[in-house]
């Protein structure tokens, strides 16, 4: 068994919502990429835990001590902790698009398809 990280670059992407990315609507983007692998992902470090009201960053720590770290994934698989198994190759060639936040490219065309889909037809 063996447990990895992958760090996640948030100081190369500043305001990128990673985490979001990664967990996907109601989580199910991680759930499948756990699903393909056959690995388990864990996202851990700071900013992978919201803080309720009243909770402050120093309690936080505390109690979860993977917040004094950087933004990271933890993987968990069987097999060996070498680049070359290919349990560990599927998982980061499943997690680098994920882990690079779109052009700015595609972005722009599809604000435009969502404003052309809500302009009224004449």
């Amino acid at each position: 068994k063996s447990i990895l990280k992958v760090v996640v670059p948030v100081e190369k992407f500043p305001g990128y919502n990673f985490v979001g990315r990664l967990l996907g609507p109601r989580g199910n983007t991680l759930k499948e990429l756990q699903k393909e692998s056959g690995c388990k992902l864990l996202i851990r470090g700071k900013g992978s835990v919201k803080f309720r009201d009243g909770e402050s960053e120093h309690q936080m720590q505390e109690i979860h001590p993977h917040l004094r770290e950087p933004l990271h994934v933890l993987i968990d698989y069987e097999g060996y902790a070498v680049k070359r198994d290919p349990t560990f190759y599927r998982v980061l060639e499943l997690l680098s698009p994920l882990l690079t936040p779109p052009r700015s490219d595609a972005d722009d065309l599809v604000r435009i398809a969502l404003c052309l889909t809500s302009l009224p037809f004449p």
